[in-house]
């Protein structure tokens, strides 16, 4: 008999429901590779989540900004250090999916955020 991970079976799940916005399993993993590379930056991306200060369409102003623009600020990098790979090229999976984020959206008033931070926690919980 095989046997199954939660986790795995978790983040299959997860997979499938980012589908409702474009989004799949490509998506989870750009956003963990992101996460991969700057993990002390993860609680200030999940402040920036969970107070709603995601905005897709800038990099980083003030408060806000796409997740690149906020784990560069929570990393204290140059945006050329960070945003080499972004700044050329196709959108990556990962900037998609941010893209339509605005300020004022939170995971208790926006199912896509909710998804967002999902990916966050689910991460913390396999690699963090």
């Amino acid at each position: 008999m095989k046997h199954f991970d939660p986790l795995e079976i978790e983040i299959s799940a997860l997979d499938a429901r980012l589908t409702e916005f474009g989004g799949d399993a490509e998506t989870r993993l750009d956003l963990w590779g992101l996460l991969g590379r700057f993990p002390k930056a993860l609680s200030t991306l999940r402040e920036h989540i969970l107070a709603g200060r995601l905005q897709g369409n800038i990099y980083y102003i003030r408060d806000r900004g796409c997740f690149i623009g906020i784990l560069s600020e929570a990393t204290a990098l140059e945006r050329a250090k960070i945003c080499c790979s972004y700044a050329e090229g196709p959108l990556t999976p990962c900037e998609k999916w941010c893209l339509s984020l605005r300020p004022g959206q939170t995971p208790a008033n926006n199912r896509k955020v909710a998804l967002t931070l999902e990916m966050v926690d689910l991460w913390a919980r396999a690699y963090g």
